[in-house]
């Protein structure tokens, strides 16, 4: 028979559970709706996850292989954090995130300035930071981004942040795979001079290229109110 105060912490870990899923939904429903552009994409990332978790900094950088070099593409810093510059970039091979966008794997570090294994390649960036975690974002089998959170308490982070925060990112992955090969495709279709268009299952034209468009001399929203037979 269970005790009170076990049912008690399986409710709270069933909460915690349901809460964290919750969030996660939130999340992807709120990066689909503004996927126009990565800066959009980055600031409502950035923003959900340091209001959701209360962290002191939350920060989201990019991979730039052809400068060789990491770019800050947006940070949210607590009232008593100082931010980064806001053109700040860091060359590749240098610090924890040239680590985890070299070996693919996420760290959790407890305190940057004793760890043995990042205390000699840490390159300090925010103040006071003691605790470290960066996750690589993966889409297309290539790491584009490096989500990093830091804290100036050691110890901030436990292996529960961690996996939810691994959980979270698998859905931005997900969604930002998804948004890949969409634009991906659209610059196809774009760039071709050949005359293209989408249907769907009841063959309405759903999306015409810019050449197809110039050659009959209709508008996308004309296209798409047209059907193959037409």
């Amino acid at each position: 028979k269970r005790l009170p105060l076990d049912n008690a912490v399986l409710m709270a870990l069933h909460y915690e559970e349901e809460r964290g899923l919750e969030f996660r939904l939130r999340l992807v429903e709120k990066i689909v709706s503004v996927c126009h552009t990565v800066r959009d994409v980055a600031e409502t990332i950035v923003e959900e996850l340091a209001a959701h978790y209360e962290w002191e900094y939350v920060s989201l950088f990019r991979i730039d292989e052809k400068k060789q070099q990491l770019t800050l593409v947006l940070q949210k810093a607590g009232a008593e954090t100082h931010p980064l510059p806001e053109a700040f970039t860091l060359p590749l091979g240098k610090g924890v995130l040239s680590h985890v966008y070299g070996t693919g794997k996420p760290v959790n570090i407890s305190n940057v300035m004793e760890d043995p294994k990042f205390r000699d390649i840490y390159v300090r960036g925010v103040d006071r930071t003691l605790s470290e975690v960066c996750i690589p974002i993966v889409i297309q089998s290539k790491v584009f981004y490096l989500l990093n959170i830091e804290d100036r308490h050691e110890n901030a982070f436990s292996e529960e942040d961690l996996d939810s925060l691994l959980q979270v990112v698998q859905e931005i992955e997900n969604v930002l795979d998804r948004v890949w090969v969409h634009h991906f495709l659209q610059t196809i279709l774009d760039s071709t001079s050949d005359l293209v268009f989408v249907t769907n299952r009841q063959e309405k034209i759903g999306r015409p290229n810019q050449e197809t468009m110039r050659q009959l001399g209709y508008s996308e929203d004309e296209m798409k109110a047209l059907e193959v037979k037409d």
